[in-house]
């Protein structure tokens, strides 16, 4: 789920908590913390439901890397490492990989580190990745 979209479940929750005066109180870290629960639980259901109908080519794949990640436990990984400890029959090329990473990046499971800056020649150096803490932890 979106930043926008969980400001914008906190916003609705802040209202109905505080009908009359909402808009001159600032919204509260539980309450903020209210709309990420909700917006989990909304985003679990929905990856569910996309299963289910087999709407989105690149779920699979997602599926394949998210259980590859939660296996491993990873705190940060390349693409290039990560391509390694895959089946070749889920991914045979290393550029399959980027519709999984992109949309396991879009829900929140992993963030593209910035790239180092180059200081020569060569190949660039693989994407780096880091885990949410929850693929890390028992």
């Amino acid at each position: 789920m979106t930043r926008n979209a969980l400001a914008r479940i906190a916003g609705l929750l802040h209202l109905a908590t505080h009908p009359d005066n909402g808009w001159t109180l600032p919204i509260e870290a539980s309450t903020m913390a209210a709309a990420t629960e909700l917006g989990d639980y909304f985003t679990a259901h929905a990856v569910d439901v996309f299963d289910a109908m087999a709407a989105d080519p690149a779920q699979e794949a997602a599926h394949h890397v998210l259980t590859h990640l939660r296996e491993t436990r990873p705190a940060d990984f390349t693409k290039r490492a990560l391509f390694r400890g895959l089946s070749r029959a889920d991914f045979p090329a290393m550029a399959d990989l980027d519709p999984a990473l992109a949309l396991l990046e879009e829900h929140g499971w992993v963030r593209q580190q910035p790239p180092p800056p180059r200081t020569g020649r060569g190949r660039p150096p693989s994407p780096r990745y880091q885990a949410h803490p929850r693929l890390t932890t028992g």
